[in-house]
């Protein structure tokens, strides 16, 4: 019943903005760029805030004081469909995410992910997933903070799987600080059995690449991998 109360609930959601999708276009040019960057964090964080609270998650955030206000990469691992409502909700930024490409053909949801600088990477196409990493660094480059997992697919409460090591480049080639986020229980709001609604987020220090070495900047992503899994 949960489940039910949920679907209609979002459904109401994804209704509004879809209405906003055929109205922005018409006033869009006539916003200045602070106007349009300010639109589109209160369209990300009602939505975001709104999917959470529908979920009945009982949801724990520690490390808030760790949010920067740098544009930065947040790096997640990948539990189930609300980690990015959920970190969406919970941090400091207006961000855009690298997704898989299939989400480009979800109607609505892909234009307004596109509007917030999201990036589709192509998982069986190395060159293509190439051009969706350079993609991602101009966009930290001009000033939008990226969230990126690694793991590239979603693990619904399961080992964690190693996480891709040139997902990472997002920041070193950027040059921004990068975020580790721990997402634990999430899975259980859709994906898991009725039951426990209990759920944590973890938001680590942030780590900043321009005081790393070659080496260590060749290994992010597995000290990355590490400190998430250290809060699970």
């Amino acid at each position: 019943m949960r489940k039910v109360r949920y679907a209609l609930k979002f459904s109401f959601i994804m209704f509004c903005i879809g209405i906003k999708r055929f109205i922005y276009p018409l006033y869009k040019n006539k916003l200045t760029p602070e106007e349009r960057e300010r639109f589109l964090t209160k369209l990300e964080k009602n939505w975001a805030e709104g999917t959470i609270k529908y979920s009945e998650m009982d949801i724990e955030v520690i490390g808030k004081e760790n949010l920067i206000e740098e544009t930065c990469l947040y790096v997640a691992n990948h539990q189930s469909m609300l980690d990015i409502p959920l970190i969406m909700a919970n941090v400091n930024h207006t961000i855009g995410a690298m997704a898989k490409k299939e989400m480009s053909k979800v109607i609505v949801f892909s234009y307004w992910m596109e509007e917030l600088g999201s990036v589709y990477i192509d998982r069986e196409d190395a060159r293509e997933g190439l051009k969706a990493i350079l993609k991602g660094v101009e966009n930290l480059k001009n000033g939008r903070s990226m969230l990126i997992f690694p793991e590239g697919t979603r693990n619904r409460g399961g080992e964690t799987a190693e996480f891709k090591k040139g997902s990472l480049k997002l920041a070193t080639k950027a040059n921004v600080p990068v975020i580790p986020i721990t997402v634990d229980g999430a899975y259980k709001g859709l994906e898991g059995p009725e039951g426990d609604l209990k759920a944590r987020m973890v938001i680590h220090k942030p780590i900043y690449t321009k005081d790393l070495t070659k080496e260590e900047k060749a290994n992010l992503s597995s000290m990355c991998q590490k400190i998430i899994e250290s809060a699970l």
